[in-house]
């Protein structure tokens, strides 16, 4: 039962998260993490409760030394709503298959969606800037944001709706900018028509009547457990969803909690014992551990359980503001808001944190809070502060551990829909680079989807990766009849830190739409003569070296003299280098594979691979002096199954024998394969029924065995 409510609601969140709507936010709140770690910063060298510190800063800089993070928190914080909202509109817009088939600009969309927000403010003065533009005004910009974007969206694939300019010269955004009037003015007209309607019903100020709806709410309840409950509960439910729910309950704060304090305090200074336990401080020192949500303990739990490097890349950066209860990086960097994977702890934890707070002081095991402490002070100190006793410290501590126990395994099952998450696009990524035209322009890196920022992702990684060892080349052994080891082939292999083995077609790929590809190429070169230097030092003096050459390589007019430089630094000879080439060599034109005969009038050998099923493969024949062939894969796959495969190899075989050329099986994975291209004529094969790709040493040890098993 358990394993099935656990399915159910892994299943459940993933669907939601999922969605439209959804997935834009969490792009939307993404695009707003450099502003909000600046604010968040700014707000915690601001409030450092470091008095040595504060006093430092007030000698050096004067007594208005904060001025510079005032003024930086209003460039940032205050901007919050705004700064949501056109990001999440244009997440919006560039995510809709909608607006990507009818050329929606998702600027355009962004810009509409602040038109609205702006037809349904006030004009009171001094209004915009605090309650719509800024943090209060959050839930509002992101409802705006969605609604607004649909509706313009969908009015923008209503055909009659669209002015259409049909001069061929006509620039793409004027184009698109007046296709957009139409649908811009209904959806801003909507907006504008619900405000009046709002008005006309007596809600002039939509955020006032939000707040004075909550204080009528706590209006006559006592500093009771229910009361707490309801109050925190209600903190992270807004939280969760954007609103800030500590500065639209602060007026509860400041009516019920604020004075129990003075309470305590006042009964402190008389001799006598404190009697109330819900304070301002019970709430701050006790439950908003790191802050709202309790995320110090999700912090922890990410930083113990975790293994995703960005996920765990911003708890590290999290974790200093969070120890001084500062968590803006974290609620918008992972993000906490509308992540339904953790709604239940973020939500409930606070909940179970104020029942256990209470139950210690009720039982008389903590002391109550008696003095006032700064919101930013940290763990332990905090709680032996507000309660005066080593009692209030210890408790912090055990909030924390049931905090990361409540986490953890949501923190889990979250790690595991990131993975899940990556492994699809990275497998959407692979199907991509499989059916790449091969007369592409560049393609992957231009795409605006999760390929293709996986693809950019990647591309950054790749020359990072080139030089601290995560990329490196294994060779997989080539065996002719009598199982004698006659060559081998350099194969290119990328661990990546986060998405694990990256498939090499990738890793070319993406190298080829940048200038990487020439880097990354040499280096092949360099690293597999290289140790085919130190094979040879060690006895393996009869053998070849296959290097696959891309196609894009050829384009560099210095890549002969590359080589040649290469050869020289490492004394081998021409000929036991085979340079593997595939069709796409002469879509480049007569350069490349002029290029090409210069590498194999400087004697390296030259060998087509993938032969057999291309559209042009016999051209090559006349066109290109080969000196070794590759039978394509899909021919040896069905060798056993495929009369017509059988034939095609066949053919190719005595054609070659004709024109001297070896012919090497690839993917030979069985003996019955191996039987059936040897009797067609093959007598030189590579594949897993020999040996899959192998480590330097592993390969020298391979080599030694099959020459032992001779002798």
């Amino acid at each position: 039962m358990i394993s099935y409510i656990k399915t159910a609601s892994s299943s459940f969140m993933r669907r939601i998260s999922d969605t439209l709507v959804i997935t834009s936010i969490r792009q939307g709140l993404t695009l707003m993490i450099p502003v909000m770690m600046i604010g968040a910063f700014a707000i915690f060298l601001n409030n450092l409760p470091v008095k040595l510190y504060q006093e430092f800063m007030s000698g050096i800089f004067g007594s208005g030394w904060n001025s510079f993070g005032v003024y930086v928190h209003r460039g940032t914080f205050a901007i919050m709503a705004t700064g949501m909202l056109l990001s999440i509109s244009y997440s919006m817009a560039r995510n809709s298959l909608r607006g990507i088939k009818h050329e929606v600009n998702p600027m355009i969309t962004a810009i509409v969606s602040l038109a609205s927000l702006f037809a349904m403010m006030n004009v009171k003065q001094g209004y915009l800037l605090l309650n719509w533009l800024g943090p209060l005004g959050v839930f509002i910009a992101i409802l705006i944001a969605c609604t607004s974007s649909l509706l313009f969206l969908y009015f923008s694939s209503v055909p009659r709706l669209k002015i259409r300019l049909y001069s061929n010269t006509a620039d793409r955004n004027l184009a698109q900018a007046i296709s957009s009037l139409v649908p811009a003015m209904l959806t801003i007209s909507v907006f504008s028509f619900l405000h009046i309607l709002l008005a006309s019903a007596g809600i002039e100020d939509v955020h006032a009547a939000l707040n004075q709806g909550l204080k009528n709410m706590f209006t006559g309840m006592s500093s009771s457990l229910f009361t707490a409950v309801i109050f925190v509960g209600l903190i992270h439910l807004f939280w969760f969803f954007g609103i800030h729910g500590n500065n639209v309950l602060e007026p509860v704060t400041q009516t019920l909690f604020v004075p129990a304090l003075e309470v305590n305090r006042r009964l402190a200074d008389q001799g006598l014992p404190p009697v109330e336990i819900f304070t301002k401080q019970f709430f701050d020192v006790f439950v908003f551990l790191g802050g709202s949500g309790a995320t110090l303990c999700l912090i922890v739990a990410l930083l113990l359980g975790i293994r995703r490097s960005n996920t765990k890349q911003i708890a590290v950066i999290s974790t200093l503001p969070g120890i001084f209860n500062v968590n803006e990086i974290m609620v918008f960097g992972i993000p906490v808001i509308l992540n339904f994977y953790l709604f239940i702890p973020f939500v409930i934890l606070p909940v179970i944190l104020t029942a256990v707070t209470y139950t210690a002081m009720s039982l008389g095991l903590v002391s109550l809070t008696v003095s006032p402490v700064e919101w930013t002070t940290p763990l332990i100190i905090g709680g032996y502060a507000a309660t005066g006793s080593l009692s209030g410290a210890i408790l912090q501590l055990f909030n924390l551990a049931v905090g990361i126990t409540i986490y953890w395994p949501f923190v889990r099952m979250y790690e595991k829909r990131l993975a899940e998450g990556q492994q699809v696009i990275l497998q959407n990524l692979v199907e991509k680079v499989k059916h790449l035209d091969e007369n592409r322009a560049t393609i992957l890196l231009d795409r605006m989807d999760d390929t293709g920022n996986l693809a950019r992702l990647l591309a950054g990684d790749l020359p990072r990766d080139l030089h601290n060892g995560r990329i490196k080349l294994m060779y997989q052994p080539q065996v002719d009849s009598s199982n004698k080891m006659t060559g081998m082939e350099a194969l290119l292999r990328w661990n990546h830190k986060e998405f694990g083995p990256i498939a090499p077609p990738v890793a070319v790929a993406i190298a080829e739409e940048t200038p990487l590809i020439h880097e990354l190429g040499i280096w092949i070169i360099k690293t597999a003569c290289g140790k085919m230097k130190q094979w040879r030092e060690e006895g393996i003096d009869d053998i070849s070296l296959s290097i696959n050459l891309s196609p894009y390589q050829l384009d560099d007019p210095h890549l002969p003299l590359k080589v040649a430089a290469v050869l020289d630094e490492t004394g081998l000879a021409p000929s036991c280098i085979e340079i593997e080439i595939t069709e796409q060599v002469s879509l480049g034109g007569l350069e490349r594979i002029a290029r090409l005969n210069e590498l194999k009038n400087m004697g390296l050998r030259v060998a087509m691979d993938d032969f057999g099923m291309g559209h042009s493969s016999l051209m090559y024949l006349k066109e290109l002096n080969l000196d070794t062939i590759k039978l394509d894969g899909e021919l040896i796959h069905e060798v056993l199954t495929n009369p017509r495969c059988t034939e095609i190899i066949s053919s190719i075989v005595q054609l070659a024998a004709a024109m001297d050329i070896l012919i090497i099986a690839e993917f030979v994975n069985n003996h019955e394969q191996q039987k059936a291209l040897e009797r067609l004529g093959c007598r030189h094969y590579q594949g897993y029924l020999y040996s899959p790709p192998l480590e330097p040493d592993d390969l020298f040890k391979y080599y030694v065995s099959l020459k032992n098993s001779k002798s």
